[in-house]
């Protein structure tokens, strides 16, 4: 005698496959350009591993350390501005004809082709201090991959509600910037720089 269809395993694996895909797609929901909060919070703990002998820095050791984890995120933060500056820059010359969409584009894939590499350079800093203010910093360049992917989106499509999405994350980027700098400061702090060597650090 036939089994039902109910009474047949691969109904019920395409059930339970339909579910697990259709609670996939609602957890990915919302997620694009949401600004991370800042943490408020630095701890100058070394991570311990049962397998390494982690070495104490001394005071100034450490303060040699931060400032060269620092250096690394700020390269990333400029490489960030300098998109930003280009951006800009194109979008406006759509306005005058002085550049193109494929001119966009070109640059849409500039920014997601390097994006990437920076995000993984910066997450190879170990200092379990530098979290917050590297999280930051990562979410500051991933906003602009969410920008250039809208941006080509707009381009393949030509609907506007791509071109507006983009238009948020832009809008976004000055609050990334403040929030970033809170970060940096509070990393520098905890590391023992006085307010004055702050300022000279953050001028350079």
């Amino acid at each position: 005698m036939n089994k039902t269809i109910f009474k047949r395993w691969w109904f019920w694996l395409i059930v339970i496959l339909v579910i697990l895909y259709i609670i996939g797609d609602i957890s990915g929901i919302g997620d694009k350009y949401e600004l991370p909060t800042n943490s408020n919070t630095v701890t100058n703990e070394s991570q311990t591993d049962s397998n390494v002998v982690h070495t104490p820095l001394s005071p100034e050791e450490y303060k040699d350390q931060v400032k060269i984890n620092d250096g690394i995120m700020i390269t990333a933060v400029h490489l960030g501005n300098n998109y930003n500056a280009t951006l800009q820059e194109t979008l406006s010359g759509l306005e005058t004809a002085t550049t193109t969409l494929a001119d966009v584009y070109d640059l849409c894939n500039d920014i997601t082709d390097h994006i990437d590499g920076f995000q993984e350079r910066i997450k190879e800093v170990e200092d379990p201090s530098i979290e917050a203010y590297c999280d930051m910093v990562s979410s500051y360049l991933g906003n602009y991959s969410l920008i250039a992917k809208d941006l080509k989106k707009y381009i393949d499509t030509g609907k506007m509600e791509h071109y507006s999405s983009a238009t948020e994350g832009i809008r976004l980027i000055p609050t990334y910037l403040s929030m970033i700098d809170e970060e940096r400061t509070a990393y520098l702090e905890q590391a023992g720089f006085s307010d004055k060597e702050i300022s000279e650090i953050t001028a350079e």
